[in-house]
């Protein structure tokens, strides 16, 4: 009588391959007839499967195998003319990186082991940014995996076990976290109605005194902190903006590497963090999100004044000084905004829109005629923008952090933190002489839209005011007039005779 072991052996040598195949994102969607082929062996243990890519895709889909089984996926590669352009390795890095991406009949663990296939058409998006997959021909994947399934029955076996095991206790642990998190909501709103009270008297004290004193930086430097994670160009663009830029205040630019999977931008950022004294570079050897890595930009000091730059940003002229002048125009101010292109309440031309820089203009210019038509002027704003926001650091003492609790990764977190302070009586201004270029989502792409929607629902628990206060302004449109001016200055610079 044959044994379940001795039919197993018979259904490996009569099928001793599985198929894995790499899809084209065209922009539109994925299809079959844009898809590469390669065959793995089911015993051939830790193998490198190598598909040639061209040029132009959007994105890329995995599909590891054609059957269910467990898969020992340990790296995977994007290569240009043989040079690594980008790497996820699973020891480093773990299945973190994955958890925003979409997909279909996989199962990720919860620690570095097999992922599992739980049909016959698997499949799990690559986070990979499209501007890695552009430029000439030359590009391959290179995924190393070993298929540990159906080739070895008994550990297959073991490993489902323990994996069973492992969700029960996930979901024990999740149903924790929900428990905690309520808790923590209600701490929170208590929190909130304190602060209140405590800005309330406060803001009687000030009248009784005849109104604060103007305030004094705590320090005479700034630190320019910014995040990176992905886009080795964009990033070039921001920092050697802030490098050329001219201000009279001392500042020093604080760049955190959040585990960026881009070597060329590791190096780039050591390489210059090692040739220019201004620089201080900072590496997460995990990511930490934007939120995570902001709050260790802002612990690079304990006196200095902050802000916080987006890596797809780019500033020009003496932007420090008007951003900080506005910063220290009342005693009260926590965070100060400038205009932009992309930034929401702070867009030019239009409010709200993603707005292509004015045809003709460059960053310097459109900064110059804010400069000149908005000299010192400032609105109060619901909540700072969070592509650049100047934050002192006397209400970073007083308010705290970004909240990692409750917001985690991505989105959410500097309303969060304004609200907090708009609590506890601090203003959030908007600096209408200050322009910055921003380019927007090049850190999470289009994983933004889910984490908006999660922040936005933590944001009307904690605050039921925001939105309709947030609509009230859009409605209201009080930067209108300071648009209009800068639009009128650039006017009359557009007729000034060339030198």
């Amino acid at each position: 009588m044959t044994s379940p072991a001795d039919r197993c052996d018979e259904r490996v040598a009569a099928d001793p391959g599985f198929l894995a195949q790499v899809y084209l994102h065209d922009g539109t969607s994925f299809a079959e007839e844009r898809s590469i082929r390669r065959t793995g062996q089911l015993a051939g243990g830790l193998q490198e499967l190598v598909f040639p890519l061209p040029a132009g895709a959007a994105g890329l889909r995995l599909d590891p195998a054609d059957r269910p089984g467990f898969i020992d996926l340990q790296a995977i590669r994007l290569l240009r003319d043989g040079a690594v352009t980008w790497e996820w390795v699973v020891a480093r890095q773990g299945w973190r990186a994955f958890d925003a991406c979409s997909r279909h009949q996989v199962l990720l663990p919860l620690d570095p082991g097999p992922l599992l296939s739980c049909g016959d058409d698997p499949w799990i998006e690559l986070p990979l940014p499209a501007s890695l997959l552009g430029g000439p021909a030359g590009l391959e994947l290179q995924v190393d995996l070993a298929w540990t399934g159906d080739a070895v029955p008994e550990p297959g076996r073991m490993a489902l076990q323990a994996l069973v095991r492992q969700l029960e206790q996930h979901r024990l642990l999740q149903a924790e976290a929900a428990q905690t998190r309520r808790m923590y909501l209600h701490s929170r709103m208590e929190a909130r109605r304190l602060a209140r009270e405590r800005a309330a008297l406060q803001r009687r004290l000030d009248a009784i005194d005849g109104a604060a004193a103007r305030v004094q930086p705590l320090a005479d430097t700034v630190d320019v902190v910014v995040p990176v994670y992905l886009d080795l160009g964009e990033t070039q663009r921001c920092v050697e903006s802030v490098l050329a830029a001219a201000n009279r205040c001392a500042w020093r630019l604080v760049i955190v590497n959040d585990a960026s999977p881009e070597p060329a931008l590791a190096g780039w950022l050591r390489e210059l963090a090692g040739s220019d004294a201004r620089v201080v570079l900072l590496e997460n050897l995990e990511n930490l999100g934007y939120g995570g890595a902001v709050n260790r930009g802002i612990g690079a000091s304990e006196a200095n004044d902050v802000i916080l730059l987006n890596s797809d940003t780019e500033v020009a002229n003496d932007w420090i000084d008007r951003l900080r002048a506005a910063a220290y125009s009342d005693a009260r101010v926590f965070s100060v905004t400038p205009f932009s292109n992309n930034a929401t309440i702070c867009s030019y031309p239009r409010m709200c829109e993603d707005n292509a820089l004015p045809a003709g203009w460059n960053v310097a210019d459109l900064d110059r005629a804010f400069a000149e038509a908005n000299r010192n002027a400032v609105l109060d704003i619901p909540t700072a923008v969070g592509f650049c926001m100047y934050v002192r650091r006397d209400g970073l003492r007083d308010v705290g952090l970004f909240d990692m609790e409750l917001f985690g990764k991505g989105y959410g977190e500097e309303n969060d933190l304004c609200l907090r302070a708009a609590d506890a009586g601090w203003r959030n201004l908007h600096a209408l002489d200050v322009f910055v270029r921003h380019t927007g989502g090049v850190s999470f792409g289009a994983s933004k839209k889910p984490r908006e929607a999660e922040a936005m629902v933590l944001l009307r628990q904690l605050y039921p005011g925001y939105e309709p206060d947030v609509h009230d302004y859009i409605q209201r449109d009080p930067p209108a007039q300071a648009r209009a001016r800068a639009g009128a200055a650039l006017a009359a610079m557009r007729e000034e005779p060339s030198a």
